[in-house]
């Protein structure tokens, strides 16, 4: 059965999506040799941050603060891993963020926007206090 879903919903899932499939591309390459997936870069941890928002999309609730900050959170831990892993010695580029890093920080800002949509969704009345989409 397929359940009539809100803009905001469809973003969260989205991003979700996004997020696990950008662990199977590479996210760090290192120079001149091999490049490292999400996997191995131990990327699924982020992923914990992306539950609380998933299940509020099952539940119909609001994510609220809870999910606004797990969701800013995951930005700001892959803006700061972008940054770390890029890495120069003697004016050449030694490892740096790759694809999969940059698909998963832009799947992360999508569930920031999918959070704040679905807050302001609340915020018009769209959910009731018990959950249910009215």
């Amino acid at each position: 059965m397929v359940e009539k879903r809100s803009t905001a919903d469809l973003l969260i899932l989205l991003s979700t999506i996004l997020f696990i499939v950008s662990l199977f591309f590479p996210w760090v390459g290192l120079a001149f040799t091999d490049s490292a997936s999400g996997f191995a870069h131990r990327g699924y941890f982020i992923l914990i941050l992306f539950v609380y928002p998933i299940f509020t999309v099952y539940a119909k609730k609001s994510p609220g603060l809870l999910g606004l900050a797990g969701s800013i959170a995951a930005v700001v831990y892959l803006l700061y891993y972008i940054i770390q892993v890029s890495q120069h010695y003697m004016g050449e580029r030694v490892s740096g963020a790759e694809s999969g890093l940059y698909l998963a920080m832009i799947s992360s800002l999508v569930l920031v926007t999918g959070v704040l949509f679905k807050i302001k969704d609340e915020k018009r009345g769209t959910y009731e206090s018990n959950g249910i989409v009215k």
